[in-house]
């Protein structure tokens, strides 16, 4: 196939969105909009509570990455391949960084994780998974490739088959197991049904100018005329406005306001089941709590490092699958190497090449981390720079000398070895004032 036959088909295989119906565990007939895992890309599109947790994870999943060699000792071949490819990726024309948020999206979102590897134009494409279907051998041991047929264009029968070096798989389960596919957005879907249904009861009171839904009882005798014209004048009051009605007119108010229903208390409810699932903290959902249940101090710590699990376990798969693409696109063929690829691999500079991403961490108790190891000596000043990212110094190899020791910041709640009270020539009112520190944290 020719350059120019891939592109064009590359055109005629764009995804549009969700097409097609799927059965799935919610599937049932109900007034509910979100009902089977065809809404999962829904619940994302139109709850904001939603949207924003999984936004959140995303914005820590992709930061920084780089290519690691898994040598010993870095090769002259394998430092120029590293950076040969690390050109190729960090070409605006590959729109990297789009497709590794795409992949942290449909991670989440689906679980589940399809590429394409062209060696034709040398780039890798992120798959829909309701166009994928996982192929495996005639005994269902292992698998072998992927099927990927577009459901909302009939003519591509029998689907394609992406076999070899034309496909990278990535998943949070192993496929062997009823957890494959299991999507966390699953379980959400009744916490989006009662966000939509109590925002749309809330909708329709203020649409209807605060007035409540009322049963309202006529005499046999009026007529149907009447009965409109009191329709239309009780359409067009507002609330607090009088309505004067001729006859014997009894109003039952059947349903109450807002405050009947506690609508913040559900509210509260359905973002607190969103946070436990998605492993969410109320500071990355801008969700401040009661004051009882805090929101600083050791608690703000354990609610951030159960958060950057989370999204550790979402970078190493992400960089499982950038591994493969990277194998895939810049090794030699199968028949070229000649080798079985279920036996083994051939030793080649390109499988000794790791994708990686930095990986996530609070920034304030990362720095807290540093400065104890530079005041213990554990690293020194370009070790660190170097973890950041950042440029290394000729001046820099060297131990701190002296340094503040143990009892320097290292990020607790009330910072060891500065007891305010004993401090000579201080202000005795300044003396409970919070550390610069827990201002920090409250804020």
């Amino acid at each position: 196939m020719g350059r120019f036959d891939f592109i064009r088909k590359r055109f005629t295989r764009t995804t549009f969105g969700n097409v097609g119906n799927r059965f799935g565990t919610f599937d049932f007939n109900s007034k509910s909009p979100y009902g089977n895992e065809t809404t999962w890309l829904t619940l994302y599109q139109k709850e904001p509570f939603i949207r924003g947790a999984i936004d959140a994870i995303v914005n820590a999943v992709i930061g920084e990455w780089t290519l690691e060699s898994v040598s010993e000792k870095e090769s002259p071949s394998e430092k120029k391949l590293i950076e040969n490819i690390k050109a190729d990726l960090t070409n605006p024309r590959m729109r990297t960084e789009a497709k590794l948020r795409t992949m942290a999206y449909k991670l989440i979102i689906d679980t589940v994780l399809y590429i394409e590897t062209s060696r034709v134009d040398m780039d890798f494409y992120v798959l829909d998974s309701e166009d994928c279907t996982l192929r495996w051998d005639d005994n269902n041991k292992y698998i072998i490739g992927v099927d990927w047929k577009k459901h909302d264009d009939p003519s591509m029968t029998p689907p394609e088959e992406l076999r070899g070096k034309e496909y990278a798989f990535a998943s949070l389960f192993d496929p062997d197991t009823n957890l494959f596919k299991a999507s966390p957005l699953e379980t959400l879907i009744d916490i989006g049904n009662i966000f939509y249904h109590s925002r749309k009861y809330n909708l329709d009171i203020f649409e209807k100018g605060g007035v409540p839904s009322s049963m309202i009882t006529v005499p046999e005798s009026t007529t149907t005329e009447q009965i409109k014209r009191l329709e239309r004048l009780i359409r067009r009051s507002k609330s607090g406005s009088n309505i004067i009605a001729k006859g014997d007119v009894k109003i039952q108010q059947l349903a109450g306001f807002t405050k009947d229903m506690e609508y913040d208390i559900l509210v509260e409810h359905g973002i607190q089941s969103v946070m436990t699932l998605l492993n969410i903290t109320p500071i990355m959902m801008n969700f401040i709590r009661g004051s009882g249940s805090g929101g600083g101090g050791e608690s703000s710590k354990q609610e951030m490092n159960a958060f950057a699990i989370g999204v550790h376990a979402k970078q190493r798969t992400i960089n499982s699958i950038m591994t493969q693409i990277i194998h895939n696109l810049y090794s030699k063929s199968d028949e070229e190497e000649g080798i079985n690829r279920r036996v083994g691999r051939p030793k080649s500079d390109v499988y000794n090449i790791r994708f990686k991403l930095r990986k996530w961490v609070d920034s304030r108790q990362q720095a807290a981390i540093h400065k104890i190891y530079l005041d213990t000596k554990v690293l020194t000043r370009n070790e660190v720079r170097e973890d950041l990212g950042r440029e290394l110094h000729e001046d820099a190899d060297e131990f701190l000398s002296g340094g503040a020791g143990a009892m320097g910041n290292i990020g607790a709640p009330n910072v060891s070895g500065q007891d305010r009270t004993n401090e000579p020539n201080q202000n005795p009112d300044d003396r409970n004032r919070p550390s610069d520190i827990q201002d920090a944290e409250k804020q």
